[in-house]
């Protein structure tokens, strides 16, 4: 009698301690996500989509041909992007790039909140921290200002949504159309929207033919807005063949050869892949989705739809490259915490270990805070805090351009071409490779190291600067040119690039071969 009555009067003492674990686990995972979420940004591409979401904001128009790059001007231009351009050319005009830098911060702290609520529904404070933690590794090399953290964040959204079944109301379809309207205009992958959706429609086709309760009418009434919000563009139908376009950038054998040789946008499944905790992390989460997912549809009923849009983008993360490494992750940890909860198992449940969790997490906050995080894993000159550090870019050289008066077209490391964009330099490229025809791209990116590319590369953009990155194969190729004929004089130079002038009458009519020449 005694023992019972003990056991009574010390249960309400457990439940406080398993409220105070809870609580500190939970802080301690804010604190480490943040960790990783607040850093320096060194993103060639957001350049660029501050420059055009400037000019978007000064012209108030959408660009329909290219004006921002000189192998690409007058040139058919796509600008799937525009809505997330303007807003971030808006934080920059309020508040630089500390804003710039807060931006990404916003949108994913609001995509792992999403992400966390979705997986509490299934799983206790502690191991939905642990879930959500590992989700965030994987999702560690996005976290930078890119376009595509919209489509990240709408996953979540629209998972969290789909999940709870609110998508039935008239209020629900319209915050559908509504999200679905901010995605379409943000980002090219918007498609996966109606995909998720069109999921669940197969689903409630499937419960209808076995007699089984479905919510068919609603399903296609979701279907119906998101795809009619697709089109609410300024581009119609030719926003779905460029989400084509997208899609072939990568894992396709169409692919163009600058598509296939960017790290961010090749297959994950490569041996020194096992070597970025993101990649580490993925292979992680898809393990422990095959597994859990297997056992759950052999022993309890499962939902086809949410298991269908995992497999779907673990296929298109899986052949597409590390880009695509959140479009996964975002569904299966989810889907992960469904199946346990579907297999009654219990997780970090014991006060001890999960004060032991808080700990550890804890302690790994210090890893990105004092820059040990990057410098282990190679991931340098990443650091902690906001913004965008000058000595990352050729910080000096436009105020430099200035004073001597430069004008004329410079060739650029395509690297630098967003930044010289920004600050008034047209460059020669930047990273928005399908604005050019791809054989004058080949030639482009060829001519370091062909002196008949260069010469035509020289004549036909009539070349007067050279803008190259230190270190890379291709400028040392070029700067060997450079002194052994002559050609173009060191005038500026900084920790990350040197700028050559071009000296008068050094290509001559010799080396000025045609550009079908070349192009053959």
């Amino acid at each position: 009698m005694t023992t019972q009555t003990n056991c009574l009067v010390d249960f309400p003492g457990s439940l406080r301690k398993l409220a105070t674990a809870d609580a500190l686990i939970v802080c301690a995972t804010v604190m480490a996500i943040a960790s990783l979420l607040v850093r320096q940004y060194n993103d060639a591409d957001t350049w660029w989509h501050l420059a055009i979401g400037r000019d978007i904001l000064e012209s108030c128009s959408i660009p329909s041909t290219d004006r921002f790059s000189a192998a690409g001007w007058g040139r058919s231009y796509h600008d799937s992007h525009w809505l997330f351009q303007v807003v971030l050319a808006a934080a920059d005009r309020l508040g630089g790039s500390i804003a710039v830098g807060t931006f990404p911060i916003a949108v994913w702290s609001a995509t792992f909140l999403c992400c966390y609520r979705s997986i509490r529904n299934s799983l206790p404070a502690a191991a939905s921290c642990l879930l959500l933690f590992i989700a965030a590794i994987a999702c560690s090399s996005r976290f930078i200002p890119r376009p595509d953290i919209i489509s990240y964040l709408m996953i979540a959204l629209y998972y969290l949504r789909l999940q709870t079944g609110r998508y039935s109301t008239k209020s629900d379809l319209a915050l559908f159309g509504m999200l679905q309207l901010i995605w379409s205009n943000s980002h090219g992958l918007f498609v996966i929207g109606p995909f998720m959706a069109g999921c669940y429609l197969v689903e409630a086709i499937w419960n209808t033919i076995r007699g089984k309760q479905a919510a068919l009418k609603q399903s296609i009434w979701l279907l119906t807005v998101l795809l009619v919000a697709t089109l609410i563009t300024p581009f119609g139908v030719d926003g779905w063949h460029y989400a084509l376009q997208i899609a072939q950038e990568a894992g396709s054998t169409q692919a163009h050869v600058i598509f296939k040789d960017l790290e961010e946008l090749r297959p994950i499944f490569r041996l020194n892949m096992l070597f970025n905790p993101d990649c580490v992390a993925f292979f992680l989460i898809s393990a422990i989705t095959a597994g859990t997912l297997s056992l759950a549809c052999i022993y309890r009923p499962f939902s086809i739809a949410r298991l269908c849009i995992a497999v779907a983008l673990f296929a298109v993360a899986s052949v597409s490259g590390r880009r695509n490494i959140p479009l996964f992750t975002l569904a299966a940890i989810p889907l992960i915490a469904e199946s346990i909860e579907l297999l009654r198992l219990r997780i970090l449940l014991n006060t001890r270990a999960i004060f032991a969790g808080a700990i550890l997490l804890f302690c790994f906050t210090s890893l990105p805070l004092s820059g040990h995080y990057y410098q282990w894993f190679k991931y340098d000159p990443l650091r902690f805090g906001i913004g965008a550090p000058a000595e990352y870019q050729p910080s000096g050289l436009p105020d430099f351009l200035r004073r001597i008066n430069f004008t004329g077209q410079i060739y650029n490391n395509d690297l630098f071409g967003g930044y010289c964009l920004y600050y008034g330099i047209l460059p020669l490229v930047d990273g928005r490779w399908e604005v050019y025809d791809p054989e004058e791209l080949t030639v482009i990116l060829r001519a370091p190291f062909d002196q008949t590319a260069w010469a035509w590369v020289v004549n036909r953009y009539n070349v007067k600067g050279a803008l190259v990155r230190n270190g890379e194969p291709a400028t040392m190729a070029l700067v060997s040119r450079f002194i052994a004929d002559g050609s173009f004089q060191m005038v500026y130079q900084d920790k990350v690039s040197t700028f050559w002038l071009r000296l008068p009458e050094t290509i001559n009519s010799r080396q000025g071969s045609s550009g079908d020449e070349i192009l053959r």
